[in-house]
């Protein structure tokens, strides 16, 4: 590492060696060990790539020697790069301390080896993208399986509950011994209608109102038997 940036050098946290790989190609702001709020981007701390802050640098350095200007210090020329705008160019700035940012600067700058760039765009790939994560979540979505529908919820099975039922109402309506006396024609309550049912509590709920009706048929044949017997 270059003897340059003495001043954002001479301010990192002490524990730099037990942060991930990439964490550790970063300088943090300087401001961050004293909290000061133009250290921060919202919750994350401005962090520069130590290559290409480096090369800014040096190349703030040559611009002042080919103008004719006096050479700025380095520590001015580092306070300058810290201050650069958010609307300046990515590429020409901090950027804020978060993976998927920190991993893309990486990946995407030439002055890395091409192992750690290699890594870095492995690991955004694999963990990160955002285009991945979305894949991932509709193969969640997809491959979950749907539960068959039960007994009472099959549309056959609703229609063949249905059917039977009906069937076995006429039946036992037709096999009723009504007395000779009592009139051809009874004008019985109607029975309600029944409706496909769309579970199998509704085709119990639905059996069962039948069944009522049927009593009250039943009742209805009795009371007038006997009152043709008196």
């Amino acid at each position: 590492m270059s003897t340059l940036n003495l001043y954002t050098a001479g301010r990192q946290q002490a524990l730099v060696s037990e942060r991930s790989w990439y964490r550790r190609l970063f300088y943090d702001h300087p401001g961050r060990l004293e909290r000061k709020p133009e250290a921060m981007d919202n919750d994350k701390v401005k962090v520069w790539c130590k290559h290409c802050f480096e090369k800014r640098v040096l190349d703030e350095q040559r611009a002042d020697t080919l103008s004719g200007l006096p050479v700025r210090e380095t520590a001015q020329i580092e306070h300058q790069l810290w201050a650069q705008p958010k609307s300046t160019h990515r590429s020409l700035r901090w950027i804020r301390g978060h993976t998927s940012e920190m991993l893309v600067r990486i990946r995407d700058c030439k002055l890395q080896n091409q192992e750690d760039r290699q890594r870095a765009r492995e690991e955004h790939d694999t963990a990160l993208s955002p285009r991945r994560k979305r894949a991932q979540e509709d193969v969640v979505m997809t491959s979950t399986p749907v539960p068959a529908p039960g007994p009472g919820l099959a549309p056959s099975s609703m229609h063949a509950t249905v059917a039977a039922a009906t069937a076995a109402a006429v039946a036992a309506t037709s096999s009723l011994a009504i007395p000779s006396n009592v009139p051809a024609t009874i004008n019985a309550p109607a029975l309600p209608p029944l409706l496909i049912p769309v579970t199998l509590s509704s085709v119990t709920l639905k059996l069962s109102s039948l069944k009522t009706s049927m009593n009250i048929e039943l009742i209805y044949i009795q009371l007038l038997a006997l009152a043709c017997r008196r």
